[in-house]
């Protein structure tokens, strides 16, 4: 009841940029929500219209042409309202949308009392002076400018307009709750942040979906004989690696039966030539067994086809496979330290501890947050 914050709102809006207005707001922690006890004083709400481009036809920027003198006070301990020459109802005086409009715009109370007895705006006329002096002179009595045909000025973006809403909102909120009022007061910014949310979400679903939905059904044309064309070339290139791995377990498995049969022969090939070097026969050459040939290893595979820039042998390369865990205990120890696997399992813990599962090695609590 002591229009300190109407006051307060006085000074912060003659501050002379948004992000100052927005500073002092948050500093000192001013209701921007729903009006309470504490909000008594006077303001105003602007009355706008669609501007006209050059055409004649709206541009979706719009104009303010007036104000409407608003007026909260309190009356036998209840917040009442006063909007231009009539009492407010009681849904109005609470009504978010009404107070988002016009808390921004705190007036002193004899410009408020000097609108009460009909006379203007003070801005508002100096404003409509100032329009008449700049007001373009008609194209057919002077000289034709380069801008005469430009477009309007170009609409703030839709989304700039939600993001700037919902920035001032964030902005106004409080950041720490020490009181019942305070607590009631940050539950109303909550549901004034997501009414504003809900609203964005709704304005840009209604610009993007039908947008996705197109790339959707162009993906949906192209990607399944895409993904045919994948499946089949791992296919192949499977195929492919399978053959030339047994092939070359082959030519290992061969490779290590002509050594082994060399070896033999060697051995055979020793004997007699000891053989024939005891009986004395030092000017015969003894007869020898001949060594098999060792299997050759593979050559690259050659493909029969291929694009401009493509290899044209078949890549190659040894790689570790894991066939299967044999002891997941053991697994477990060796990457207990694993990032990526402690996240793993605080996710898992964490929707258990929602389900009310009792999960060893954790320490949980029950409360609102």
């Amino acid at each position: 009841m002591s229009y300190d914050k109407w006051r307060k709102r006085l000074e912060i809006a003659k501050l002379p940029t948004v992000a100052e207005r927005r500073k002092a707001i948050e500093l000192l922690k001013i209701n921007h929500s729903m009006p309470d006890a504490e909000d008594e004083g006077y303001y105003r709400k602007p009355i706008t219209k669609k501007k006209l481009g050059a055409d004649g036809k709206t541009n979706g920027q719009t104009e303010i042409i007036g104000w409407e003198p608003v007026a909260y006070f309190m009356h036998r301990g209840i917040l009442c309202g006063v909007i231009g020459d009539r009492d407010m109802a009681i849904n109005e005086v609470t009504d978010e949308g009404l107070w988002s409009w016009v808390v921004s715009h705190p007036v002193e109370l004899e410009v408020y009392r000097a609108v009460e007895r009909g006379e203007p705006w003070p801005d508002l006329k100096l404003q409509q002076e100032v329009e008449e002096l700049l007001a373009p002179i008609p194209a057919a009595n002077r000289e034709v400018s380069k801008s005469d045909n430009q477009p309007p000025a170009e609409e703030v973006p839709l989304h700039v307009q939600h993001a700037t809403g919902i920035d001032n909102a964030i902005a106004a909120a409080l950041t720490k709750v020490t009181s019942e009022a305070e607590a009631a007061q940050a539950a109303g910014s909550e549901n004034r942040i997501a009414e504003l949310r809900l609203k964005a979400d709704k304005a840009g679903k209604a610009i993007y979906q039908p947008l996705y939905k197109a790339y959707k059904d162009t993906l949906d044309d192209w990607s399944p004989p895409i993904a045919r064309a994948s499946a089949k070339e791992k296919l192949l290139r499977t195929a492919v690696l399978t053959f030339r791995e047994a092939e070359r377990k082959r030519i290992a498995a061969e490779q290590l039966k002509v050594i082994e049969e060399n070896e033999r022969i060697a051995a055979i090939n020793q004997r007699i030539a000891d053989r024939a070097i005891a009986d004395g026969a030092t000017e015969q050459q003894p007869e020898f067994v001949e060594e098999a040939a060792v299997p050759q290893a593979q050559a690259p595979v050659q493909a029969t086809y291929r694009a401009p820039g493509q290899r044209s042998a078949v890549k190659e390369e040894e790689k570790w496979f894991l066939d299967e865990i044999t002891s997941y205990d053991a697994v477990y120890t060796h990457f207990k330290n694993n990032p990526v696997l402690q996240q793993t399992l605080r996710t898992i813990a964490t929707a258990a501890v929602k389900l009310g599962q009792i999960v060893p090695g954790t320490k949980t609590h029950k409360g609102l947050v």
